[in-house]
């Protein structure tokens, strides 16, 4: 699963950049408590924690999540756009209905709902996302 994948890839990063856990959940705005449980897998990450992790740590959100070996670079750190709106983008580009998409996923309207008023996917969703889409994360949320 993503979430231990994530840990570890979060441990080893931090571990050869020299990073300090307390130091590192400093910059990017969350308590030590949270980064430590982000490692041990107990908790992931959603979107925007992702999102600062990886522009502080200068990689992609999937080389951050595990998912890819290659530590790559997304060039743009423009806001990203709102996930809903780019959900659907990526609906169209792939040909995916909202009614096909309830049928292969669980991801139904109370999703998209909760998406459009604030609300932010967490890794494990955006990770199964970029699996129906046949995309990276990075690209899912309109990074890469």
């Amino acid at each position: 699963m993503e979430k231990s994948a994530f840990g570890e890839s979060l441990k080893e990063i931090l571990a050869e950049r020299n990073i300090r856990p307390a130091g590192f959940a400093e910059e990017i705005g969350v308590s030590p408590a949270t980064v430590y449980s982000w490692m041990s897998g107990a908790t992931e990450p959603n979107l925007s924690a992702l999102v600062r992790m990886a522009d502080s740590l200068a990689c992609s959100v999937d080389f951050l999540a595990g998912r890819s070996a290659e530590n790559y670079l997304c060039a743009s750190r423009a806001p990203l756009p709102p996930f809903a709106e780019r959900v659907r983008a990526v609906m169209r580009e792939c040909g995916i209905s909202s009614y096909r998409l309830r049928r292969i996923s669980k991801y139904d309207g109370a999703y998209f709902y909760n998406w459009e008023h604030g609300a932010e996917p967490r890794l494990s969703t955006l990770a199964e996302l970029a699996r129906l889409f046949d995309c990276s994360v990075d690209y899912l949320i309109g990074r890469g």
